[in-house]
C-alpha cells in the first residue's frame, strides 16, 4: 500500500480490532432498542475477537522462540518433481533458545485459551442459529447510517482489502505437499497471502533470512526482511517452487505463479462473497440497505482484515454465500455446494438439509448439480495427478478430498493439538454428523431461513471438528449467520412457491406473480 498511499502503514491486529469495533458499534448497534436479539447478536460478533487475538499473540510468542532457536544453513537447489528442493550443505548444530522453557509454555496457554474461547463462542452462536427458526418477529431494523455511507465504507474497505491481498508477500510454507487435513489437494497447492502481521510468517522469512544471508552477505543485510531473499531465492529457478532445509525445519518458496494464481482467485473469491451478500438483501429480502449493511459489516470484522489472504477461508465461504444467494436455480446451488463440499469436505455435510428443502421440487436438479461438480473435480484431480511426478498418488488425493485419510492423531493444529485429546473428536464427529442428518426430519417445512440459519448452525458445529484450527474458520458460517440476523420473515421462501418447476411441471413460481415485500415485523 505503500506505493500508493505516501506514508501508509499497515495497522497492527490489535489497533485495528478497536477501531472496528467502535465503527461496528456506531453504525450496528441499536441505541433506541437496547434490550433486543440485534444487539445481542452483534455482542456475540464481537466476542469472537479476543479469542481470535489470544490465538495471535500466542503464535507471535511462540514463532518468536523458534527464530531464536533457528540455525544457518548453506543453500543448494535441487530438481525434484513439482518442487525444487535443497539440501543442507554444511548445517551448523542447532543453538539452545534464548528464551527459558516457560515462555513456551505461556505461549501454548494462551493459544489453547483462545481456542478455547473461540470453540466457547461457536457454541453460543451454534445454539443462537439453530433457536433462529422459532423466532417469528423479525423488526427492520437497519443501520444508523444512511445506504450512500454505508456503501462508501464498504467500498473502501474492500478496496484498501484487495490492495493488501495484491500488494502482501505470499506465507512460506513449513511443509511440502499442501496444507495437512481433509480437502482438495489442488487448493492446498495454493499459497496463503499475508495480508496482516502473521507471526508464524515473519518468523518463517526470518529463518529464511538466516538460511540465506549464510550464503550471500548482501542479502542478510537488507532492510527489508521478506522481500530480498525470497526473490533472491526464487529468482535461482523462477518456474519452480524452492524448500530450503535444515536439520531441524524446512521452508518451501512458492512459485511466482503460483502466488500470481493465489491473488487471482483471492480477488474474485472476496468480491463474489461480497456481491452475494448484497444479492441476497437485494433479490430475497427486498432491501438493498440490508445487503449492502451485512458486507460492510463483515468486511469491518477484525477476522476479515487478518484472513482475507487465506484462500481455504474465503474461497469455500464465498461458494456457500452464492449457493445462498442462487437458491431459486436448484442445479447452480447445486454446483456451488459441490465444489465447497470437494474443496474442504465439511460442506458435504450440508447435503441432507439442502435436498430436504428441495424435496418437494428441485431435488433432481439440486442433485445432478451437486454430483456433477464433485465428477468434475475427481477428474481435474485425476488429470493433475497422471501428469505430474509426484509422490502422493490418486488414491491418496481422492482419500483427502472425501475425509477418508486415517484418523489423525499427531502434528494437529488448534485446540485437539493445544490440550483436548484427539480421540474425544470422535464423539464430536459423530454429534456433528447426528446434527448434519436431523435436519432431514427437523424442521418439517423448510424455507429460505432455514436454509440459512441450518447451513451456518453446521458450518459453526464443523469448527469443533476441525483438526487444524478449528474456530479460525469464520468465513465458512458468518455470511450466513450475519444474514440470518438480519433476514425479514421468510416463512414463504419454501422451494414449492420459489422454484420453477421442470419439464411437464414447468410451472411459475407463486412468489414470481404476487410481488410483494418481505414482511420484518411478522407477528409484531
Amino acid at each position: 500500500m505503500g506505493q500508493f498511499l505516501f506514508y501508509y502503514q499497515r495497522p497492527e491486529p490489535a489497533t485495528w480490532v478497536f477501531m472496528s469495533s467502535f465503527l461496528i458499534i456506531a453504525i450496528f448497534f441499536m441505541f433506541h432498542r437496547l434490550w433486543s436479539i440485534r444487539n445481542l447478536d452483534i455482542f456475540l460478533i464481537l466476542l469472537l475477537t479476543p479469542g481470535l487475538m489470544m490465538v495471535y499473540e500466542g503464535r507471535k510468542s511462540r514463532s518468536q522462540e523458534s527464530v531464536q532457536a533457528n540455525s544457518p544453513v548453506t543453500v543448494k537447489p535441487v530438481n525434484n518433481g513439482l518442487l525444487g528442493t535443497t539440501e543442507n550443505a554444511d548445517a551448523a548444530p542447532s543453538r539452545p533458545p534464548d528464551k527459558p522453557v516457560d515462555s513456551k509454555v505461556d505461549s501454548i496457554k494462551l493459544q489453547f485459551w483462545g481456542f478455547a474461547w473461540l470453540l466457547t463462542i461457536c457454541g453460543l452462536w451454534l445454539i443462537r442459529l439453530l433457536l433462529d427458526t422459532t423466532m417469528v418477529r423479525r423488526p427492520l431494523l437497519e443501520p444508523n447510517l444512511s445506504s450512500g455511507g454505508i456503501m462508501f465504507i464498504g467500498v473502501s474497505l474492500f478496496l484498501f482489502l484487495m490492495a493488501n491481498v495484491v500488494n502482501s508477500p505470499p506465507v512460506l510454507e513449513s511443509r511440502s505437499g499442501g496444507k495437512p487435513g481433509p480437502g482438495y489437494e489442488l487448493l492446498k497447492l495454493l499459497p496463503d497471502i499475508q495480508t496482516a502481521p502473521d507471526p508464524e510468517a515473519i518468523a518463517k522469512r526470518s529463518m529464511l533470512m538466516g538460511m540465506v544471508g549464510s550464503n550471500d552477505k548482501s542479502q542478510a543485510s537488507t532492510t527489508d526482511v521478506h522481500s530480498d531473499a525470497e526473490i533472491a531465492a526464487i529468482s535461482k529457478s523462477a518456474s519452480k517452487d524452492i524448500v530450503v532445509q535444515s536439520a531441524a525445519t524446512s521452508i518451501t518458496i512458492p512459485s511466482p505463479k503460483r502466488v500470481r494464481l493465489s491473488r487471482i482467485f483471492l480477488v474474485i473469491a472476496n468480491l463474489v462473497l461480497v456481491l452475494a451478500i448484497v444479492a441476497v438483501g437485494y433479490w430475497h429480502f427486498d432491501n438493498f440497505k440490508t445487503g449492502v449493511g451485512v458486507a460492510t459489516l463483515f468486511l469491518l470484522l477484525p477476522y476479515t482484515a487478518q484472513m482475507t489472504g487465506r484462500v481455504d477461508h474465503l474461497i469455500p465461504g464465498a461458494l456457500i454465500a452464492v449457493a445462498i444467494a442462487l437458491y431459486r436455480q436448484p442445479i447452480a446451488s447445486g454446483i456451488m455446494l459441490g465444489l465447497a463440499s470437494g474443496l474442504v469436505f465439511y460442506p458435504f455435510f450440508l447435503f441432507p438439509l439442502w435436498i430436504s428443502f428441495y424435496w418437494q421440487r428441485g431435488a433432481y436438479r439440486f442433485t445432478s448439480g451437486f454430483l456433477g461438480s464433485i465428477i468434475v473435480l475427481v477428474v481435474a484431480l485425476g488429470l493433475v495427478t497422471t501428469s505430474a511426478s509426484t509422490a502422493t498418488g490418486f488414491a491418496d488425493r481422492l482419500g483427502q478430498m472425501f475425509g477418508t485419510i486415517p484418523f489423525a492423531l499427531k502434528d494437529l493444529d488448534g485446540i485437539w493439538g493445544l490440550g483436548w485429546h484427539p480421540y474425544f473428536r470422535i464423539p464430536v464427529m459423530v454429534a456433528f454428523v447426528l446434527i448434519s442428518f436431523s435436519f432431514i426430519m427437523w424442521p418439517a417445512q423448510k424455507s429460505l431461513a432455514t436454509l440459512l440459519s441450518c447451513t451456518a448452525a453446521l458450518m459453526t458445529a464443523a469448527q469443533f471438528c476441525y483438526a487444524y484450527g478449528g474456530g479460525l474458520y469464520m468465513a465458512w458460517f458468518i455470511p450466513c449467520a450475519l444474514l440470518t440476523v438480519y433476514r425479514p420473515n421468510l416463512d414463504d421462501c419454501i422451494a414449492l412457491e420459489v422454484v420453477r418447476g421442470f419439464g411437464r411441471n414447468r410451472t411459475k413460481p407463486r412468489s414470481q406473480a404476487n410481488e410483494e415485500p418481505k414482511n420484518y415485523a411478522a407477528a409484531s
